[in-house]
């Protein structure tokens, strides 16, 4: 229990009685201001300008790096993981960017051929003599950007192939999938959003793991 001349100072922002702990180490705020101010619940939409992601990503790889680490470590809370995707995802319009449809080639499979082919009303061959290429690791679409984008709108949506409904994959377990978790934070505003606001939400994790893993090679050193 504080004593009552520890409570020296006032928070600069609601002007409640503050220690001098909260003065010198918590911006003069007190917890609730301070929790507020850098440990908001509500995630923060940094960037939706692919340049400016780009560059954004590319200058603040060490972080990348280290959140990278913390998800291959397995600690990540992904019910926490979650809700910020699904607060990014509620913010952000995907036909205002459409960038996944210009710069990837989205894997095809037999069933989504015949469902486009059918909407289409050509054959299957057809289809795959205009769109579809193949190679060892399977089928996927000829060209990019695709062939059915306009206007930043999918031209065949209700029939789309199964991998453009699961983009950017965010559902899945992306601790065994990092690598591509951070390709995509590069040219998808949700992903980068989503990094952004999940490395201010386990900053904490981040740096104790970092520790744990410094403290490692420290005694195997």
């Amino acid at each position: 229990m504080r004593h009552d001349k520890e409570m020296n100072y006032n928070c600069k922002k609601c002007d409640a009685k503050i220690s001098a702990h909260n003065k010198d180490w918590h911006d003069n705020l007190c917890d609730k201001c301070f929790n507020g101010e850098y440990y908001s619940d509500e995630t923060e939409i940094f960037s939706t300008d692919l340049k400016e992601i780009e560059k954004m990503y590319k200058s603040d790889s060490s972080s990348n790096i280290e959140f990278k680490d913390f998800l291959k470590s397995g600690k990540l809370d992904n019910k926490r993981f979650l809700k910020i995707v699904r607060e990014v995802e509620e913010k952000i319009d995907c036909t205002e960017c459409g960038n996944c449809c210009k710069v990837l080639k989205i894997p095809v499979n037999e069933e989504d051929i015949k469902r486009i082919s059918n909407s289409l009303k050509i054959s299957s061959e057809e289809f795959i003599t205009k769109y579809v290429e193949e190679n060892s690791k399977g089928k996927k679409f000829l060209h990019k950007p695709c062939n059915f984008l306009e206007n930043n709108k999918c031209t065949i949506y209700e029939v789309r192939p199964e991998e453009c409904k699961k983009y950017p994959n965010l559902d899945k377990d992306i601790t065994i999938r990092t690598i591509g978790f951070l390709s995509n934070a590069e040219m998808c505003p949700i992903v980068f959003n989503v990094l952004e606001n999940s490395k201010d939400e386990f900053c904490e994790d981040i740096y104790e793991d970092k520790m744990e893993r410094g403290e490692k090679q420290d005694k195997n050193g």
